[in-house]
């Protein structure tokens, strides 16, 4: 939501007391933060976090962690990036808020999602390796910061006093971040009608509604040049911490604080409402079956029906072909007889 931030940064204005408040409370967000997912990869083998694809929640964890520093660094909260070349410049707007900021961030729970759609929806196993799915949703990303970096999209400016990111290239990194998001909207869609605790489409809608209303007015703020204001880029860092925090704590606050606090009671309700939940899902997969059965055989009773029609309407027009001759042959013997 900030990749636009530095197309114009000559007229930033300086550094102020709310930039202080912003990253201290963005930093003081963090805290808690990474310690939730220290506490998730302590307790691997604990069944209510073990499936939460710990693999994938700390490595999205670590690429938001990632973006939420760029988005500080390129919205200038310190001031301009004066040290470095165009290379650091580069690395920031590009490398670190891109491909493993936000692409790495999103595609990891792009990744949980598609695992899920696997299991939920299509009732396949679930891939043994997570990294290369990974990967591939990765290759946009990468390939234009290749690109991005080959033709030097973020440079130092005129005055050497800080960076800049060519235009046209800040419109098509917007754009991919929202290709990033319909992939998230449309794998969440397709979770929508899955009864089970593990679906998370409730979360990720709200989170959806939260994310897409930002990006829009961040786009809106960037576009009127509104990030070169301290409210304005405040704003643009605010709207990427919440992102990160609320998918995060939405799908993981109640498991953290549960091994906390409430190891086993939580442990012993989750294995009642899994077991309740699967019961379920067997009932709901067998009534599905049934309703698939029926219309199959509806379908070939219809059949029969239509062949059953035509039958009798080729029966009733032998009968009628019977009758009319009949009805010639007599009116042929009456007029031979007299």
């Amino acid at each position: 939501m900030s990749s636009l931030a530095c197309h114009q940064v000559q007229e930033f204005e300086p550094r102020s007391a709310l930039d202080v408040v912003v990253v201290s409370l963005v930093g003081l967000g963090c805290i808690p933060f990474v310690a939730a997912n220290v506490v998730m990869l302590c307790n691997l083998k604990y069944q209510p976090i073990r499936q939460k694809n710990v693999d994938l929640t700390v490595a999205s964890s670590a690429g938001g962690l990632i973006w939420l520093i760029a988005t500080i660094i390129i919205n200038r909260h310190f001031g301009p990036i004066k040290v470095g070349g165009s290379a650091l410049c580069l690395i920031w707007d590009f490398w670190l808020q891109g491909a493993l900021g936000f692409a790495l961030w999103l595609n990891c729970l792009n990744v949980h999602l598609y695992s899920l759609h696997r299991i939920l929806v299509l009732k396949h196993k679930n891939f043994k390796y997570w990294l290369l799915p990974l990967l591939i949703m990765e290759l946009p990303m990468l390939t234009f910061c290749i690109a991005g970096s080959i033709f030097r999209a973020s440079r130092r400016n005129e005055s050497n006093t800080d960076c800049s990111v060519v235009t046209w290239w800040a419109v098509v990194y917007a754009l991919l971040l929202l290709l990033y998001f319909f992939l998230f909207v449309f794998l969440a869609f397709r979770l929508r009608k899955v009864r089970t605790h593990y679906n998370e489409f409730g979360i990720i809608r709200k989170g959806g509604v939260i994310a897409m209303f930002l990006y829009l007015l961040s786009l809106v703020y960037l576009a009127t040049d509104g990030n070169k204001k301290v409210v304005g880029r405040c704003f643009l860092t605010f709207s990427v911490a919440a992102a990160v925090f609320y998918y995060f704590w939405a799908r993981n606050a109640t498991v953290v604080y549960a091994v906390l606090f409430n190891k086993a009671d939580y442990l012993v309700n989750w294995s009642k409402n899994f077991d309740s939940n699967e019961s379920l899902n067997e009932e709901l997969d067998e009534l599905n079956a049934t309703r698939a059965t029926f219309k199959e055989r509806t379908r070939e009773l219809e059949e029969e029906i239509a062949v059953l029609r035509s039958r009798t309407n080729s029966t009733q027009q032998v009968e009628k072909f019977r009758t009319s001759l009949s009805s010639s042959a007599k009116g042929f013997a009456s007029m031979v007889d007299t």
